[in-house]
């Protein structure tokens, strides 16, 4: 006879049959303490394979670059869709030569950590290709038809300037020249501009180039108001926007078409505290971005 039994009839359980289920539930439950942690194990072990790198977001779409602390030959990374950078302003100008295809892109660090990475993204179809040489300590590599440029910096508030030539374009067509810069920080900025080029069989057609636009802010830092001068070479639909750290459009100064000429706008700001903004201009493919300070 068993010591004790619990029901009655058919469906009497007893002790030595309960512990026993007791004791194989244990068992389970452990085994599956044990399979977590060998999970986790595993995604931390993967995860140091890489050094220091780290994927980010891309605000294009795509899947972007990234690079291992050797700076290796890139590998290509689908970030995941919950995953984001915080979003950087970087001023970036294109100088095309449009009889030779060789883009002077012009690139402007406007936030507090350097730059150490850039991607220059064409059309499918156009390649870009570093022309003669690169800033010292730059180096260059290709993913897909895509142009990765690292090893250098770009320090803060400083401008330097690649050049670059396109080919596999078809002569008097636009193509989208998306240019990415990472800082170390792992913000990232990433501005898209349409380019042309007329080379054709050695006959060259009309230049298309449109001087690039200038803004100037006087004063700047401002108290209250300022004014803005914008410059301008053509005629077209014009985006002015005064924008917060976080990208955030927080006052509309222009948006609509304009002539070629100079335009002048007061920015009266008394009702936004006090910090760093960026003026950002936008119209023809080309993208102007300037810091502007409010003090009280």
């Amino acid at each position: 006879m068993f010591p004790y039994t619990y029901g009655s009839g058919n469906n009497r359980f007893s002790g030595t049959c309960l512990k026993t289920l007791i004791f194989f539930r244990g068992c389970i439950m452990k085994l599956q303490i044990v399979a977590l942690a060998l999970f986790i194990l595993l995604c931390a072990t993967r995860g140091s394979a890489h050094g220091d790198s780290f994927p980010f977001h891309n605000p294009i779409g795509g899947t972007i670059p990234f690079y291992s602390a050797d700076r290796a030959l890139p590998t290509t990374y689908v970030p995941p869709a919950s995953f984001f950078a915080p979003p950087a302003l970087d001023s970036v100008s294109h100088h095309l030569d449009t009889l030779t295809c060789i883009d002077t892109i012009d690139i402007l660090n406007t936030e507090t950590t350097p730059i150490d990475t850039v991607e220059i993204r064409p059309t499918q179809g156009v390649f870009a290709n570093v022309y003669e040489s690169l800033p010292v300590a730059w180096q260059s590599s290709m993913s897909e038809n895509n142009l990765i440029l690292y090893g250098g910096t770009i320090p803060p508030q400083t401008q330097t300037a690649f050049l670059i030539n396109y080919t596999g374009e078809q002569p008097g067509q636009l193509f989208d020249a998306a240019v990415v810069t990472r800082h170390t920080s792992g913000a990232i900025s990433a501005v898209d501009s349409v380019l042309g080029c007329n080379e054709s069989d050695g006959v060259t057609n009309v230049a298309v180039a449109i001087e690039p636009a200038s803004l100037r802010i006087i004063p700047n830092p401002l108290s209250d108001h300022t004014e803005i001068t914008l410059t301008t070479h053509a005629m077209g639909d014009v985006q002015l926007n005064l924008l917060n750290v976080l990208g955030q459009t927080v006052h509309v100064v222009r948006n609509g078409m304009i002539t070629a000429g100079e335009h002048t706008y007061t920015l009266d700001e008394t009702s936004l505290p006090a910090g760093t903004y960026y003026l950002r201009f936008e119209s023809n493919g080309q993208v102007l971005t300037k810091k502007v300070v409010i003090e009280r």
